[in-house]
């Protein structure tokens, strides 16, 4: 959350750098960051921006999102859902040879399981065309849930709450009861937050809305 936070300050002088340089420099730039974080994050294991919860990934993630948007039209659905489709399936193998072939297991969770590996960005990037490639589809009611859907992880990712719900998913979840006590009790965890959320927007947008009009004013000047 740190990195994301980070990114969200930086992001006004990231899009001005996106804008002031030529096709070629930002793939280069882009190059760049995907090369830091491969070689010392996702191979190298460098503490400063090992498992991808850090700024180079998010900046390398956020301007390949902006390429890949500016791209769009060169993907077509049919190669964007057999990528996606491949890699899920390399996941599932990997996941089916754990004990008869220990090594091929370990080469694909390497490849695929990390926040910074080739397979989850790959994933992640099918996933984004996916969807930005659709037919055009509106509902009011999924647009105004989707806006909380930040502040649940926010609300329910914490040291306080995350133990209680990791230990009933690995412990008391092997009857049917169980799971059914746990899905009602997880929906009904998301509409409350959700709805905490709604409230307090009602606060804390002006103030955001406000503070980010400010930083862009600063900017330009």
């Amino acid at each position: 959350m740190t990195s994301y936070f980070i990114l969200y300050i930086l992001s006004p002088f990231a899009n001005q750098l996106w804008d002031s340089i030529t096709d070629k420099q930002r793939k280069l730039l882009l190059f760049s960051l995907g090369g830091i974080m491969l070689y010392f994050g996702w191979l190298g294991h460098v503490s400063t921006i090992h498992d991808g919860r850090d700024i180079i990934t998010f900046l390398f993630i956020y301007y390949l999102g902006k390429l890949l948007r500016e791209k769009m039209p060169l993907f077509k659905n049919r190669t964007i859902i057999m990528t996606y489709s491949a890699v899920i399936i390399c996941i599932f193998v990997g996941a089916c040879l754990k004990n008869s072939f220990p090594f091929a297991s370990f080469i694909i969770r390497l490849i695929c399981f990390g926040y910074n590996s080739p397979g989850l960005i790959i994933i992640a990037s099918s996933f984004f065309l996916c969807f930005a490639t659709m037919r055009p589809f509106h509902n009011k009611w999924i647009n105004y849930s989707a806006t909380s859907v930040f502040p649940v992880y926010l609300l329910h990712e914490n040291y306080v709450t995350y133990p209680l719900m990791q230990n009933m998913i690995h412990n008391d979840l092997g009857n049917c009861a169980m799971l059914v006590l746990f899905c009602f009790l997880s929906t009904a965890l998301l509409l409350a937050l959700m709805s905490f959320d709604k409230l307090c927007s009602i606060f804390y947008m002006p103030l955001v809305n406000r503070t980010e009009m400010v930083i862009s004013k600063c900017i330009k000047k």
